[in-house]
């Protein structure tokens, strides 16, 4: 009875809380049922989390696999959670992978896994431009300049002020070029 309250209570949970829920129900499940038993919560918890909870919760799935000789599972967990796992931003899920493959793996393995990672970094080079990141640069390089500009708003704005500063950049050797150059 208890566990079907904690199955209820991670769907009914706020999705920010969710992750923690599960992880109490895992916990229990473990500690009641067996280690075993708690792969379906996982299953479940991977179906069910937000994206950016999902790297924890599949780092502690693979890591129990690996703790019960599972090589194969624990792989499998890892080629899954790649895919949401930008290299760039989540180099501890790589490393992780790394080091569980120079562990467990072989050549095949290994290499499988940078091809992976390749393939994942092609992924997040084409898709991850949000307007978050657009608008952090922006802030970044108006900091830099002496006076302070105005920070845009609209992302297409953005995008013009930094194609506007790319031109001058380019165009200030030729500038500078040009002066010397005259008597």
């Amino acid at each position: 009875r208890a566990m079907n309250v904690l199955a209820r209570a991670c769907k009914a949970v706020d999705i920010k809380e969710r992750a923690a829920m599960y992880s109490i129900y895992i916990s229990r499940v473990a500690d009641l049922f067996g280690v075993t038993k708690s792969r379906e919560i996982y299953h479940e918890a991977i179906k069910d989390l937000p994206q950016k909870d999902l790297k924890p919760m599949c780092l502690k799935y693979a890591d129990l696999e690996r703790k019960l000789g599972e090589i194969d599972r624990a792989r499998s967990i890892y080629q899954y959670t790649a895919q949401y796992c930008s290299p760039d931003k989540d180099g501890d899920f790589w490393e992780a992978w790394k080091s569980f493959e120079v562990a467990h793996g072989n050549e095949e393995t290994y290499t499988e896994m940078l091809r992976v990672k390749r393939s994942v970094v092609g992924q997040f080079a084409t898709v991850q431009l949000l307007p978050t990141d657009v608008i952090a640069k922006a802030n970044d390089t108006s900091k830099r300049g002496k006076k302070r500009k105005p920070v845009p708003t609209d992302n297409m704005e953005i995008l013009e002020n930094e194609k506007k500063e790319e031109v001058s950049k380019e165009n200030a050797p030729a500038v500078a070029n040009n002066k010397t150059a005259s008597p």
